[in-house]
This record gives C-alpha cells, structure tokens and sequence, in this order.
C-alpha cells in the first residue's frame, strides 16, 4: 500500500515541521525518498487490484448478512444491514475507478 504509506509519512514530517523538530523531519524526507523509489508505477496498480479484492470479498460478505436478516425478518437489522452493503459498494466503485485510473495512465 505504497500510497497510504507516503501519505502517513507526508503527515508525520508536516507535524514534525510544524513542531519544529527539524531532525525528524530530515529523516522522514530519506524515508520518504526510499518510498517513492520503492512504489513503482505496477506496485500502485497490484496495490489497487489488492484493494479491490478486498472490498469484492466485503461486498460479498455484507449481502450474506442483508441475505441473513431478511431471512430474520428484523426490519431494523435490514436497514442497518442495506446501509452498510450500500457503503461497501460504494467503497468497491471507488477503487474500481482508481484501479481504472492507475491503468490508464500506464
């Protein structure tokens, strides 16, 4: 998850400068340096299609429990259960089209 990882370290040497601890900061600039030589363009992509799995396999799992709660017949259980499948898919949308972003720009 190479973007994540340069993303946590951007933060934590904006906070380090912001705090004045310049030290740190240099050294989480070498850290960020060996990141960025580290994710390449395919690390970015497999990352993306890793992140896409997963939230397939949530996708998956949340139909499952909506499919067991209409089974149950608890309409406040359906509800819950609707909004969260709808959450996932949408998290599923949103790395399809990154993955989709990452490999047209190849």
């Amino acid at each position: 998850m190479c973007g994540k990882k340069i993303a946590e370290v951007e933060r934590q040497q904006a906070e380090a400068r912001a705090n004045g601890h310049d030290h740190k900061a240099r050294g989480l600039q070498r850290a960020l340096d060996a990141l960025r030589n580290e994710c390449t363009d395919q690390g970015l992509i497999d990352d993306a299609r890793a992140e896409v799995s997963e939230k397939q396999r949530e996708v998956a799992e949340r139909q499952a429990d909506l499919d067991a709660a209409i089974r149950e017949g608890d309409k406040d259980d359906i509800k819950k259960r609707r909004k969260k499948l709808s959450e996932a898919r949408q998290e599923l949308l949103d790395h399809q089209s990154e993955l989709e972003r990452l490999d047209a720009g190849r």
